[in-house]
């Protein structure tokens, strides 16, 4: 069981996907339509700050990495946007099949 959470913030997003301002393959304004387009999960805010659980940057990237399709990406961002509102960190969550 995930004892703590650790909130990444949204410079650290971009260097975990590979991007950042002015990427070739994308950087904030990718990585903010993904979030609109319910592909990619919302920051918390937390005073000024945008951050992310950790946990989830690492399920969306293994996801990525598995080839999943939007639809996927979009149930998983579902399934882990639930989990932030009872609580309940997803310590491994699954990549849809």
């Amino acid at each position: 069981m995930l004892t703590s959470i650790r909130l990444i913030p949204a410079n650290e997003v971009m260097a975990r996907r590979g991007g950042g301002r002015g990427a070739r393959f994308g950087g904030h304004s990718k990585l903010y339509a993904e979030i609109a387009a319910g592909t990619w999960p919302p920051f918390i805010k937390f005073g000024r700050s945008s951050l992310q659980p950790e946990h989830e940057v690492n399920a969306m990237l293994a996801a990525i990495v598995a080839g999943a399709s939007d639809d996927e990406r979009r149930q998983l961002v579902r399934q882990l946007v639930a989990q932030r509102k009872i609580g309940v960190p997803a310590a491994s969550a699954a990549v849809p099949a």
